[in-house]
């Protein structure tokens, strides 16, 4: 074995890594680079595009010149690079150099320039701010020593190609000085031409290095791939001998990347391969039986809608008690899961009212005008879009919902208190029927007729404990509705024959019980234009309420 390792130490002790070791090399199989017996001569090529140039800030040139000035490098790397050479713009950047962490602080100590979150020091980031500008994260060359399928100890080399080889894809192990020269040693540029997804070297020792390359190899699928299919065999065998692996990942490390993969390009191909032909499912918390038809059908019909992760993600999950099981494996936030558990409650209902508008709208109000709503969770109409979102309501349909101006509740525990009752769960409990009232109707109400006519309608819901619902609910959908006809109604015969003994009350009673003050308005001048209406033979009030209405 040492005839081996000698001539790799030979030319590590050239490029002073040995010397920093802090193991013995018969330590770990995992500490030397499959290349490390041979040097590479780089491909490179000429990048000058619009989206390069625009990452040139005067702060991104300083910080170059001060590199150079130094006698040190420094590159863009890894995914930036890729991204620029399929003419994207990247989000950040990331740098790297042959400069060490303590060289840098040196350095940026000199100039005064200021550094910021030294917790990246121990891995060889170091974070500095230009001009009190921009922020620039730069790491030191570096080649993974010891691996535990999570995470590993590094050690800071001046060789790029080394560090390089430790990058998981070939499309992200590429390089950019900052003239605009590309710097690829594994053949990246040769993969992204041909969208081909590849580990650099041998795909089983760069999973064993960190295990959720497994899902990041899918993801960069989703975005390079030329089709949902076109896995290479031996990439997908080297995935299911290793992916027992998974069990040791974090559920945040896994759910941030599931959730890119579930909406990115081709998710519905990708989650297929990942789930049915790799046997991924109980290794993600994910049902063993999960209805993958289900699953591509959402996504494919809102391909060009966006979808929140979760509504494509609740196809996977029959029940609640699915979304347990993967929330305890991927802790999601309160919303996510408040979500998934929205859809999957409702989808079977929502169906059946895929065309009903007053059904979505009533949902609508729910989650975000009801009393009892939770403000800290999802905004309502929000869920309610997913939701029709899952279950492929028209592009017009939703439109008209995200649109809808939301009606205003107008009453609220203060215009109760002190008057109706003194709080607590009565208040609540009135509250909620008078929303379920206007929710059903949602009349428009002037605000110097809303006060006296709910509390009125408060006052009949607790005098009649609550039975009196679908009657009141009736009065106020009427368009001859006036406050005298209330009144004149529940103190006629008709009304008294309608119900019970136990709810049969006189206007006397009626007076007697609701706050005289309050009813002042209602019962004092009663409308001259009822009493005409009937004189001249026009439909009595009571007649007006017979009817299959009055007794739903």
């Amino acid at each position: 074995m040492w005839k081996v390792l000698r001539p790799c130490r030979q030319i590590f002790t050239q490029i002073g890594w040995a010397q920093q070791s802090k193991y013995s090399f018969a330590n770990s199989h995992l500490r030397f680079p499959a290349y490390c017996h041979s040097r590479i001569t780089p491909l490179t090529m000429k990048l000058d595009s619009d989206e390069f140039h625009s990452l040139f800030t005067p702060q991104l040139t300083k910080l170059n010149d001060l590199f150079i000035a130094n006698k040190f490098q420094l590159r863009i790397a890894g995914g930036p690079v890729r991204d620029l050479l399929m003419g994207i713009k990247p989000v950040d950047i990331d740098l790297a150099t042959n400069a060490t962490p303590s060289q840098m602080k040196d350095l940026f100590t000199r100039e005064g320039i200021r550094m910021l979150n030294k917790n990246g020091e121990e891995h060889g980031t170091i974070t500095c701010r230009i001009d009190d500008v921009e922020n620039y994260e730069i790491t030191t060359l570096r080649i993974d020593v010891v691996c535990d399928g999570r995470r590993a100890k590094v050690e800071f080399t001046t060789d790029w190609q080394l560090d390089a080889n430790r990058r998981d894809l070939t499309i992200n192990s590429l390089f950019l000085e900052l003239d605009g020269t590309v710097i690829d040693y594994f053949g990246g540029i040769k993969d992204l031409n041909a969208r081909r997804v590849a580990f650099v070297g041998d795909a089983t020792q760069r999973i064993q290095e960190d295990y959720l390359r497994i899902l990041r190899y899918f993801r960069f699928f989703g975005r390079i791939a030329k089709s949902g299919s076109a896995h290479e065999r031996s990439t997908l065998d080297a995935i299911i001998a290793n992916k027992q692996g998974l069990e040791n990942i974090s559920g945040e490390r896994i759910w941030s990347e599931l959730k890119k993969i579930c909406v990115g390009r081709f998710g519905g191909d990708v989650m297929r391969t990942m789930l049915i032909d790799c046997d991924l499912n109980s290794l993600l918390a994910l049902p063993n039986d999960c209805d993958m038809d289900e699953y591509c059908k959402i996504f494919d019909y809102n391909a060009e809608r966006q979808l929140q992760p979760m509504t494509v993600m609740s196809a996977l999950f029959k029940n609640e008690h699915h979304i347990d099981v993967f929330h305890k494996r991927c802790k999601l936030s309160n919303v996510e899961k408040t979500l998934a558990e929205f859809i999957v409650q409702r989808r079977d209902e929502a169906r059946k009212n895929l065309n009903c508008e007053k059904y979505f709208k009533d949902l609508i109000l729910d989650l975000e005008s009801a009393p009892s709503h939770d403000k800290k969770r999802m905004c309502g109409r929000e869920m309610v879009l997913e939701l029709l979102k899952y279950i492929c309501a028209s592009p017009q349909f939703i439109d008209e919902m995200s649109k809808w101006e939301l009606p205003v509740f107008p009453v609220n525990g203060h215009d109760l208190l002190g008057i109706l009752v003194q709080g607590g769960p009565l208040m609540r409990k009135v509250l909620t029927h008078l929303f379920e009232i206007w929710k059903n109707v949602r009349i428009e109400l002037s605000l110097s007729h809303f006060h006296y006519k709910f509390q009125f309608f408060s006052q009949l819901l607790i005098r009649f404990n609550f039975s009196q619902f679908p009657l009141i609910s009736f009065l106020l959908s009427m368009n001859s509705f006036d406050n005298a006809f209330v009144v004149d109604y529940l103190s006629s015969k008709d009304y008294l024959r309608k119900f019970s003994d136990e709810y049969k009350i006189g206007r006397d009673e009626l007076l007697k019980h609701i706050n005289a003050e309050l009813l002042e308005s209602f019962a004092k001048d009663l409308p001259k234009k009822m009493s005409k209406k009937r004189k001249s033979g026009g439909t009595s009030p009571t007649k007006e309420l017979e009817g299959e209405v009055f007794m739903r």
